[in-house]
């Protein structure tokens, strides 16, 4: 047990236990109590003293979409250098699911992980087809193999089937079962890229592939790319620059391209520039050229080489000063020029796979300045403040932004205080004369050593004719043993539902070898959830939770706020 009580609240009790000192423990027959209960048993348990991570992991729970459901995950370290998991899963409306995963590292080929996850599902009524289960599936790999300083291979592996789509079509397989993974690529890719690094240029080559039947993606097989970043021509102050690739290119179910067959791409873009430093100011002006070629157009018929004209300036500088205590203040001005010529070929006979092909003629000013004031206590140097603004004047109108000035753009960060920081970002259109958004959002850590966990945060988000909503959180840990928090989202817009959109309030309890919390949300239109969670304090990734929700009004709107 990891309780230091006389009469632990939770123990694991076996027959025979060997220790091995500072490597692991080997234990058979085990029994989980919890007071004087037994509540689970273990036919065998190995762990080792250098890994703090549990070997199991059960969470049980109940929600709507999967009613009550049981996830179990085992870990296997079969090597210091090979980890597995095995995963049973059991879902009341979904039926049970298996998974296996492998964690490995520093092998001849490099480190990476795998990851497999099926599951056959029951429809709650016989399907027209006669098929009585969907079969869903998801296989995973990623790897990454640096062969030297100079080489290196990254590839990932995705391949997800879902029978269930023929049915639903907003069925999906990654939103139902890996929640997380979905929130951060709903289609992941399926690739292998090769790197070599030489002294001032670099190599690319990468194969993108589809590997699952109903994503909309682009596949490259392959694109080849060459990068000269800056090159120094002989002992002349002129610098060449270049960015060359060669492309196959094939749509796949994507519906701006009427066609999945292959087109080959060629495209170079050469760039001479001269900086050059005069009294104060840092000039570096430039000329390049654009080059395309491709195998066919948008109707398949062959298409003459694309050809487009750089040209551009750009002038910066720095002026700084130091006051007492400290203190110091940077301010860098820049303008930039950027010109290039309408190409050759109309960007609407070109089919659009990235920005290359969607290349228009542009003609603007950038402008930009930032502020920056520092503090230096110590050996240690501190940004105070830091203020960016930057905007376009565009001479040329563009189907966007039109003519003139284009919106105004800051951003603006404060940090006078260890304990306290303010962050802002915003738009302000010139031409409409307002701000089309705003986000103000302020941190304050009221913590000290003895007491952490005290934090206030409130943040403010404005649309123009959308959102204006504001956010705030309080986290008060009262002492060693209470804490809790309050979180509270209201919507200022009477488009988006004026009035309290979100509640939570939730309150920690330190029980010695447990942490006990209990949450209480309600969220408008979507009604209320509580849930509680207990989490071991020697094992604080492994939590055993219990959640139920409460379903809004049928009469209540389903529209998220």
């Amino acid at each position: 047990t990891t309780c230091s009580y006389d009469k632990p609240h939770f123990r694991i009790q076996a027959k025979k236990v060997q220790f091995y000192p500072g490597d692991k423990v080997k234990a058979k027959d085990l029994v989980l109590y919890i007071g004087k209960v037994p509540v689970f048993y273990f036919p065998g348990f190995a762990k080792s003293l250098k890994d703090t991570v549990t070997p199991v992991q059960l969470q049980p729970g109940k929600n709507k979409d999967w009613g009550y459901y049981l996830l179990s995950g085992w870990r296997v370290n079969f090597t210091e250098k090979l980890r597995g998991r095995f995963l049973f899963d059991a879902r009341e409306k979904l039926g049970t699911a298996q998974g296996f995963g492998l964690n490995y590292s520093e092998t001849a080929l490099g480190k990476g992980d795998f990851k497999f996850y099926y599951t056959h599902e029951k429809p709650d009524e016989p399907l027209a087809d006669g098929s009585d289960e969907f079969e869903r599936y998801l296989v995973r790999l990623r790897h990454i193999w640096q062969i030297d300083d100079a080489n290196q291979i990254t590839a990932e592996f995705y391949k997800i089937k879902d029978s269930k789509i023929k049915h639903d079509s907003q069925a999906n397989f990654l939103k139902d079962y890996f929640y997380r993974e979905f929130e951060k690529d709903q289609q992941p890719k399926t690739y292998l890229l090769y790197n070599h690094i030489f002294p001032n240029s670099s190599f690319n080559f990468f194969i993108q592939k589809r590997t699952t039947a109903f994503f909309e993606q682009i596949e490259k097989l392959p694109e080849a790319s060459y990068i000269l970043p800056a090159y120094q021509i002989g002992t002349t102050p002129l610098y060449f620059k270049t960015e060359t690739s060669f492309s196959n290119l094939r749509n796949r179910g994507l519906e701006i391209i009427p066609s999945d067959d292959l087109i080959s791409r060629f495209d170079t873009y050469n760039q001479l520039f001269l900086p050059f430093k005069l009294s104060f100011l840092n000039i570096n002006p430039y000329v390049g050229l654009r080059e395309t070629t491709y195998s066919r157009d948008i109707n398949n018929d062959s298409i003459k080489d694309r050809t487009a004209f750089y040209s551009g300036a750009e002038l910066s500088t720095k002026f700084f000063r130091a006051f007492s205590k400290g203190l110091r203040h940077i301010i860098n001005p820049a303008i930039k020029y950027a010109y290039n010529s309408k190409p050759t070929v109309g960007r609407w006979r070109i089919i659009p796979f990235d920005s290359i092909d969607t290349l228009d003629s542009t003609n603007k000013l950038i402008f930009e300045l930032s502020n920056i004031l520092q503090a230096k206590k110590k050996d240690r140097t501190r940004n105070i403040a830091i203020f960016r603004v930057f905007t376009d004047y565009n001479f040329r109108r563009q189907p966007v932004t039109g003519k003139g000035f284009s919106d105004i753009n800051y951003d603006l960060e404060l940090h006078p205080f260890d304990w306290l920081g303010v962050e802002s970002d915003g738009r302000y259109g010139p031409q409409e004369g307002y701000f089309k958004e705003v986000d103000v959002d302020l941190v304050t850590k009221l913590g000290n050593e003895n007491i952490k966990d005290r934090q206030f945060s409130i943040g403010h988000h404005y649309e123009r004719n959308g959102t204006k909503s504001m956010t705030s959180q309080l986290i008060w840990r009262v002492n060693p043993k209470w804490k809790f928090k309050v979180y509270e989202r209201y919507q200022f817009s009477e488009l988006r539902g004026r009035g309290l959109q979100e509640q939570e309030y939730s309150l920690s309890r330190d029980l010695h070898c447990w942490e006990f919390d209990i949450t209480y949300n309600i969220r408008k239109d979507h009604g209320s959830t509580i849930w509680f969670i207990f989490r071991l304090k020697a094992f604080p990734e492994i939590e055993f939770d219990f959640n139920q929700s409460y379903n809004a009004p049928k009469t209540a709107s389903a529209e998220s706020p």
